[in-house]
């Protein structure tokens, strides 16, 4: 069905983030990222886009990459959610110190 929604207006956002919504789900990570990165290739300020790149990152064990995109996210209840959920992202992407 998303598929169909981005087959019939590929350059409205929201279908494909529609479809990367479904694509994590599903598992298919490269596939979802690449909608997901289209949806804000077209409407950076799209609500929830940036947080889809987020739920990528997690996935995938990058914090760096979550911790910037939840920082690009323009919907307040999205934000709010990346800041409550993985407020310990910075700690986890602060250089670590060495002992000597």
């Amino acid at each position: 069905m998303q598929k169909q929604a981005v087959a019939l207006d590929p350059a409205f956002a929201m279908f494909r983030r529609n479809l990367a919504s479904r694509l994590i789900s599903a598992g298919r990570l490269s596939e979802a990222e690449a909608e997901s990165r289209k949806a804000v290739e077209l409407q950076p300020q799209a609500s929830g886009v940036h947080f889809d790149l987020v739920v990528l990152a997690v996935l995938r064990g990058q914090p760096a990459v979550a911790w910037a995109e939840a920082q690009q996210e323009t919907n307040g209840m999205y934000r709010a959610t990346c800041r409550s959920r993985w407020r310990k992202l910075p700690v986890l992407i602060a250089p670590r110190r060495t002992p000597r």
